[in-house]
């Protein structure tokens, strides 16, 4: 096996997980990286952009337009900062809350479908295998 061989596999896998989750956001009127940041906020709480940006791993000229559609859509709101009046947070608004609640329900069904093909010991060695290319 080369290392091009690893760096398709890896490439091919993430690519099914990503159109896996993106159909099953699509019907709801997101992209994935709307759902990305919707997750984000509901795991982390109200944020800072520049945090929410780094969770989803998008640049701040996407985050920033990502961030607009879901105002626009009514799932979020840019609250001030209380910290940092120079800042603004990203706050789930009721619809939104119901949406992720929602949508993260069956996010964790389609994860363990996907994945289901793997013991827990494969998983954790996957983790730990692939967690060395980013720390």
């Amino acid at each position: 096996m080369t290392d091009t061989d690893l760096l398709r596999a890896i490439h091919r896998s993430s690519r099914r997980l990503t159109d896996d989750v993106a159909e099953l956001v699509r019907p709801h009127g997101l992209c994935i990286t709307e759902f990305g940041v919707l997750e984000a906020i509901s795991a982390l709480g109200p944020q800072p952009i520049q945090v929410i940006s780094r969770r989803v791993l998008v640049t701040s000229g996407s985050m920033t337009y990502t961030v607009n559609q879901l105002v626009k859509k009514g799932l979020i709101l840019r609250e001030p900062d209380e910290a940092d009046s120079r800042r603004f947070r990203l706050v789930l608004t009721d619809e939104g809350r119901a949406l992720i609640e929602g949508l993260l329900e069956e996010h964790h069904a389609l994860m363990e479908r996907d994945f289901s093909i793997y013991s827990e010991e494969e998983k954790a060695g996957l983790v730990a295998l692939l967690g060395r290319l980013w720390q």
